[in-house]
């Protein structure tokens, strides 16, 4: 049997135990609670990359160029060899970026019924509310009109002369009512002759802002993918098709010769193209350039990707077959400063890839 005082040292010892376990859970305790208030606070690390929605170059400063993705707009002062957030938030939709080329501080950014304004380079980008729900923005070369497409089941065409400060709702009369339609472009020499496709529904043009509309074409293509007009000839297209291959019109749409048989996702001329230098990019990511029309298609590099968003030219680059051109991709933002020979990625700092497991 245990001695009375051996009992009375136990009972001291448990009620230390129990005072030590007291003391350490409450600061466990403490700890936990000051972890857990940080639980609403992230820090991204990684990975870099991810898809991007649109891309656009500063119109005068070198290396200064925008890239946008769901959620965030990047800017980069390097030609994209890296990126900083500009604008991020989760909830945010985000479409095309325009930069003004008539003032090249000002950016704006459609977000599906919202605008985000820039008056600083990009460096910073202000809430403002759309007329509509805006996903897609257009410019004329020379900044004097802008275009907001509301591209709902009745798509409105919206007009500003102010770079968005106001917009106008253009009449659309002779448009498909209740047909969405695939692909917008502006006439670089004129910026009031417009063009719209629809999948299955042929090529209209309006030649006053938008206000009336003339069918030039009633194709039946699926896939359109990417119109691009000729800088030097407007009566000059080309048309992208994921299901037709490229397609290409010498009187503004109404007829159409097939230039390649592939599918094609994305072309376009760089805006000093004098004897329709152009670039395309297929739906299995071979990248074709010709120098001029009515010239063979020469084949550059084969990339990873079956998407092309938007794309832009590096203004500072003024030849238009060995040009530097930037595409927005769903891998993200790829480069080639050789008209399409070579292409790099540009994803650091960029984090808009969808993660699906941690280990």
């Amino acid at each position: 049997a245990l001695r009375p005082e051996t009992l009375n040292n136990n009972k001291n010892n448990q009620q230390g135990l129990i005072m030590t376990r007291t003391v350490i859970g409450f600061l466990s305790m403490c700890v936990a609670v000051a972890a857990y208030a940080g639980v609403n606070s992230w820090t991204p690390v990684g990975p870099d990359g991810g898809g991007a929605r649109s891309v656009a170059y500063h119109p005068t400063t070198p290396d200064l160029v925008f890239a946008v993705t769901d959620k965030s707009v990047y800017r980069s002062e390097d030609g994209g060899q890296s990126w900083t957030v500009a604008l991020e938030d989760n909830s945010l939709d985000l479409g095309k970026i325009v930069v003004d080329p008539a003032d090249s501080n000002r950016a704006l950014v459609a977000g599906f019924g919202t605008l985000f304004r820039s008056s600083d380079a990009g460096a910073s980008f202000s809430f403002e509310l759309a007329p509509d729900i805006i996903g897609d923005l257009a410019i004329a070369p020379d900044g004097s009109v802008l275009y907001g497409i509301a591209n709902t089941s009745d798509p409105i065409i919206f007009l500003s002369t102010d770079f968005g400060e106001t917009w106008q709702e253009q009449a659309g009369t002779g448009l498909l009512a209740a047909t969405f339609f695939s692909e917008f472009a502006i006439d670089p020499q004129d910026p009031n002759t417009i063009y719209i496709v629809y999948n299955n529904n042929g090529l209209f043009r309006s030649t006053d802002a938008g206000q009336n509309w003339t069918q030039q074409s009633a194709f039946t293509l699926i896939g359109t993918s990417q119109l691009a007009v000729d800088p030097a000839d407007s009566t000059r297209l080309l048309l992208a098709t994921r299901d037709t291959g490229l397609l290409s019109s010498s009187d503004s749409g109404v007829t159409w010769t097939q230039e390649l048989t592939d599918g094609y996702v994305w072309v376009g001329h760089h805006p000093q193209a004098a004897n329709g230098e152009a670039i395309a990019v297929s739906l299995d990511g071979a990248v074709v350039r010709r120098q001029g029309t009515g010239m063979a298609w020469e084949t550059g590099q084969t990339l990873k990707l079956h998407s092309v968003f938007d794309g832009d030219f590096d203004p500072q680059n003024s030849d238009p077959f060995d040009s530097t051109l930037m595409i927005a991709t769903e891998g993200g933002p790829l480069l080639t400063s050789d008209g399409g020979v070579s292409f790099s990625a540009l994803g650091e700092g960029i984090r808009s890839a969808t993660v699906t497991d941690i280990e």
